[in-house]
Order: C-alpha cells, then sequence, then structure tokens
C-alpha cells in the first residue's frame, strides 16, 4: 500500500494509495509522517501484524496515534 520513492536530496517515503478505515490502537506499533516532498501528507502505519499501511494525514485517529506516540517518545 505505500512504495518508497526517490528524490534527487535523499531517499523518501511517500504514499499513494491510502487506507480508509481505522487501525485499533492496539494494533499500531508505530506511526511516522510520510517525507515532506510527497505530493500527498500522509502517515506509514506499521501494525503487530508486520504490515505497512498507509493512511491519510486528515484522520482524526491517526493524527491522534501520532501525537500519543511523540509525547511517548519525549518521556
Amino acid at each position: 500500500m505505500y512504495t518508497r520513492g526517490v528524490n534527487e536530496i535523499a531517499p523518501a517515503t511517500c504514499c499513494f494509495k491510502f487506507f480508509t478505515g481505522k487501525i485499533p490502537q492496539s494494533q499500531i506499533i508505530s506511526i511516522v509522517k510520510t517525507h515532506s516532498r510527497c505530493h500527498e501528507k500522509g502517515f506509514v502505519v506499521s501494525t503487530a501484524r508486520g504490515r505497512e499501511i498507509c493512511v491519510s494525514q486528515n484522520l482524526d485517529w491517526a493524527r491522534k496515534a501520532f501525537e500519543q506516540q511523540e509525547v511517548i517518545k519525549d518521556d
């Protein structure tokens, strides 16, 4: 569901197709933003089942999961 795109400066992760459902918090291992130069803003969610799934940054649950992860990292 996601593709690693390469630009001239550095490797980047970009999403071209997005999952529109909700991934349960208990299944999320990590969530990272796509590269700032990507056409569509997204998150790549790594799940407990070993999948990497692209979701839009417009989804409330995805933003909250990302923000919660960032708070945990800062502790």
